[in-house]
This record gives C-alpha cells, sequence and structure tokens, in this order.
C-alpha cells in the first residue's frame, strides 16, 4: 500500500466521520438524546410536586383535632383511674404511689 492509497483511505474514513456527526447534529433537538436527559430529572421533580400539593389538598388532616390539649387531660384522667382501680384491690403501696405521682 503506498502513501497515495493510505491518504485517499484516511480521508474517506474522515469524510465519513464527518457525515455522521453532521447527521447528527442536523436533527432536530427533539430527536437527540442529551436534551432530554437534561429535561427528565426536573420534570419528574416538578410532577412529583404537584402530585404531593395535590394528595395534600385532597386529602382529610384526620389526626389534627381542635381540643387535643382537653383530650390529653382527659386520657391522663381515665389511665390514672384505671390505674387506681387495679391498684385499690391488690395494695395500699400501689395506692400511694400513684398519690405521690400526681404531686
Amino acid at each position: 500500500m503506498n502513501m497515495a492509497e493510505r491518504e485517499s483511505r484516511h480521508q474517506a474514513l474522515h469524510d465519513s466521520q464527518w457525515a455522521i456527526d453532521a447527521q447528527e447534529r442536523a436533527k432536530p433537538w427533539h430527536q437527540q438524546l442529551w436534551p432530554w436527559m437534561l429535561i427528565a430529572p426536573p420534570l419528574v421533580s416538578v410532577i412529583g410536586g404537584i402530585a404531593l400539593v395535590w394528595v395534600a389538598i385532597a386529602t382529610d388532616d384526620g389526626l389534627v383535632t381542635p381540643h387535643y390539649y382537653r383530650e390529653g387531660i382527659s386520657i391522663n384522667q381515665r389511665l390514672t383511674r384505671e390505674q387506681a382501680a387495679n391498684c385499690a384491690v391488690k395494695d395500699r403501696a400501689c395506692m400511694n404511689a400513684l398519690v405521690e405521682e400526681k404531686r
């Protein structure tokens, strides 16, 4: 293989490589991969955020009650009564411990 043939082959490879690159560059942006790779993460985040806002608005916050403090006190009083009822039957010392605990 002489020098002219090598040069000719090299030029043909270079031209074909250039033609492929030119075809890639000639594609519209929406047919190429890299813009979609850049657009996908923010788009998924926005869609997920909208879904979370929708769920937050559509569902009821059932845990919050308007009189949570009064309900907490009544629960504590009921538990104390139950403990006192259990202790009254068993042991006088247990009852004294509950009375001391309340002070």
